[in-house]
């Protein structure tokens, strides 16, 4: 949504239904840059970030890259994550 729709300043990540530890996330942007930005460790069912300020003036995303690990999700429960721009 960011390339052909709006730029973000920052982001937040909430997660549902099931217990998520990330181990890093990656914001790779329009122009080609990619930040690594610091999340939490674990986020907890219904849980979210707190706003992840991105490098630089308002940025267009392209796309971002999760790396995380099952965390104890139970039988039949996949977690869901949600990103957030923020402008």
């Amino acid at each position: 949504m960011g390339r052909g729709r709006g730029r973000f300043q920052r982001i937040q990540i909430s997660v549902d239904r099931a217990l998520i530890e990330f181990y890093r996330v990656v914001v790779h942007y329009a122009n080609g840059r990619s930040e690594e930005v610091d999340v939490r460790r674990r986020i907890l069912v219904g849980s979210q970030t707190r706003s992840i300020d991105l490098r630089g003036d308002e940025r267009a995303i392209d796309n971002i890259e999760f790396f995380y690990a099952r965390a104890r999700w139970g039988y039949g429960r996949e977690p869901r994550v949600r990103l957030y721009g923020i402008i």
